[in-house]
């Protein structure tokens, strides 16, 4: 004879209910409480007498804890931290938005970086805000504050053909950035001209690297107008656009701003593969028929790595 053998109902509803928590909890595990980072902006010092001035647009930052990234954000910007309550390290190497683009947002490579340990606690917010500096391994090959003694600007050198400017003009306050003076051009309506580009200016021959190491240019700059910042190669004290009818061109076009402005322009690209170390650099403006155009500049930098 069969012997049946029954489970009172409560215990079987107890087992069912325990299935269904351990497949809940399987399906749909405890959520981690994250520790969160903000940073509302990275400033800048320097060095005025060896590395210009300290103006500078920092707008994003990368950000690392033990070596693993969180992410690159737009400051101001608060994150989530997802390694557990404790002492990390955490590394912010400041970003700059390079030629002026929003899509173009790049490590800077000549700025000091946050590198601490921090206690960080999950559902808390720490700060790492700080202030960079320029590191000391950087090397200034050319710099122009507007400030030296002559009303022009002798670093400068006027392309002769089809122009309607004098060598560039200094301004002083209120209009300047900072300093004595910022550097001025003026292309007037009123006058004759021959050509769409109607003002170039030459810089000195910088010899620069150009085995793909990085090359920047830093300015501010106010204008009313679109101005174009161009390479030349040079060998042998003599550039190439003149002696062979050859050069980079226009390299980056800067839009009309509102009011003064910083911007990185990273020229590592332009110096690849050329068979010279040595360069000048061209700024050209437009002006539309019949108005004004105005320029104003301050700043100069042109940078790299020692060594490099």
């Amino acid at each position: 004879m069969l012997k049946r053998y029954f489970l009172p109902a409560s215990v079987i509803c107890g087992f069912m209910a325990l299935l269904q928590f351990e497949s809940c909890s399987t399906i749909n595990p405890p959520e981690t409480i994250p520790c969160y980072g903000h940073i509302d902006g990275i400033g800048v010092t320097s060095q005025y007498s060896l590395q210009g001035t300290a103006s500078a647009s920092v707008s994003c930052a990368w950000v690392y804890v033990d070596d693993q990234p969180v992410g690159a954000f737009e400051m101001p910007c608060t994150f989530p931290i997802l390694s557990g309550t404790g002492t990390h390290t955490v590394i912010v190497i400041p970003g700059v938005t390079a030629d002026g683009a929003a899509s173009t947002r790049e490590k800077y490579p000549f700025y000091s970086y946050y590198d601490s340990a921090v206690t960080i606690t999950q559902g808390s917010i720490t700060k790492f805000n700080f202030t960079a500096h320029y590191q000391s391994n950087v090397q200034f090959d050319w710099m122009e504050d507007f400030d030296g003694p002559s009303q022009y600007v002798t670093s400068l050198t006027r392309d002769n053909s089809g122009t309607d400017t004098n060598l560039i003009y200094k301004i002083g306050a209120p209009s300047a950035f900072e300093g004595l003076h910022s550097g001025q051009v003026l292309l007037d309506s009123t006058k004759a001209i021959d050509a769409n580009m109607v003002w170039e200016e030459y810089t000195d021959t910088v010899s620069l690297p150009y085995d793909g190491s990085p090359v920047f240019m830093e300015l501010n700059y106010n204008t009313n107008t679109s101005f174009g910042v161009g390479i030349v190669p040079c060998t042998n004290g003599y550039d190439f656009y003149t002696n062979y009818g050859t050069q980079i061109g226009v390299y980056a076009m800067v839009l009309p701003s509102n009011g003064w402005q910083k911007i990185y322009i990273d020229l590592t690209s332009g110096l690849v593969n050329h068979f010279t170390k040595h360069f000048r650099f061209f700024f050209s403006m437009n002006r539309v028929p019949g108005q004004n155009a105005r320029l104003w500049l301050d700043n100069i930098k042109i940078l790299h790595t020692k060594g490099s």
